[in-house]
């Protein structure tokens, strides 16, 4: 479940969840919430996500942070551009928290994505 907050008028949270193998890894959960007061917060969760989502998809690589940076550095990548391409989506962001389990292991990436962030 999402919310949208005591302060904002719209809910700028996306999530994915697959319990099923995404790419090499046995599962992947994500949760990004499009930074408040910037611009176009929720594109910026949304894209991001997607983005994260098929560069997981397809990764050859094996170990699960190995994966997260590739992932995340294509996606800061493509919000960067994405907003510096149209000036209603300039200065959007967005935080994710990115988790796979790997047998007893949990992997867990939390970044900021967009222009300020450094997609790590």
């Amino acid at each position: 479940m999402t919310d949208k907050g005591r302060t904002r008028e719209t809910n700028q949270d996306f999530v994915f969840s697959s319990e099923k193998p995404v790419g090499n890894l046995q599962n992947l959960f994500i949760v990004a919430d499009g930074m408040g007061g910037h611009n176009a917060g929720d594109y910026a969760s949304r894209y991001a996500i997607e983005i994260i989502v098929k560069e997981i998809m397809e990764c050859r690589g094996k170990e699960p942070a190995a994966i997260f940076g590739r992932a995340i550095a294509q996606a800061n990548a493509a919000l960067v551009k994405k907003a510096a391409e149209d000036v209603q989506l300039y200065g959007m962001g967005t935080t994710a928290v990115l988790a796979t389990l790997e047998g007893n292991s949990l992997w867990v990436a939390n970044i900021f994505l967009g222009k300020k962030g450094s997609g790590r």
